[in-house]
């Protein structure tokens, strides 16, 4: 013979403050667990780096290349160890100001970067001055294999008529903590 349960109010209040409870811990575990795998990409940037007047910090983690062969105007590089993300700085000190648009295109960065295909630009700033920043996803083909790369490029050019710019490759798309580290590195800019 089946058994019937009976609810009474009191029952009932008290299974719904219990469902109430495991909702409250279920919605707190996923937080938990969404902040912890958040903060997996969040990188420490390593401590500042100079050239001339242009201040800067450098993902902790990430191989600093100290011999720059090629274009002067390259102040640093930073890879992470599987060479999947690079960081360049670039400084110049410029016979006349111009906008760092022209900039990008009268040193050829624009076409070098982002060949024939227009980037999304947007105006920003950069250690507080006006700046100009780009991003596209590009499709490169090798002999080996095609892939996408991905570019973000904050440029501006300071009234001392420095240009600067910060570029950051990733050899597939973005993703948040990439946007979040390219931020951090754009803040901690500095120039006397």
């Amino acid at each position: 013979m089946p058994s019937t349960i009976v609810f009474t109010p009191q029952r009932r209040m008290v299974m719904q403050i219990v469902l109430f409870i495991v909702l409250l811990g279920a919605v707190g575990l996923a937080a938990l667990v969404d902040r912890h795998l958040g903060g997996i990409g969040q990188m420490q940037l390593g401590p500042p780096q100079t050239s001339g007047p242009l201040h800067f910090r450098l993902p902790a983690s990430w191989v600093i290349v100290t011999q720059i062969d090629g274009d002067p105007r390259v102040a640093a590089v930073a890879t992470t160890p599987d060479g999947h993300r690079k960081i360049r700085v670039y400084r110049e000190h410029l016979r006349q100001l111009m906008s760092p648009g022209d900039y990008l295109d009268q040193v050829g960065l624009l076409s070098e970067i982002f060949g024939d295909q227009p980037p999304e630009a947007v105006d920003t700033t950069l250690a507080g001055q006006p700046a100009i920043r780009l991003e596209a996803e590009l499709q490169i083909t090798t002999p080996e294999l095609t892939f996408i790369q991905s570019e973000i490029v904050v440029c501006c050019v300071f009234p001392n008529r420095q240009a600067v710019t910060l570029r950051l490759t990733k050899r597939g798309d973005f993703t948040p903590a990439d946007e979040h580290l390219f931020d951090e590195i754009a803040r901690s800019v500095t120039i006397n």
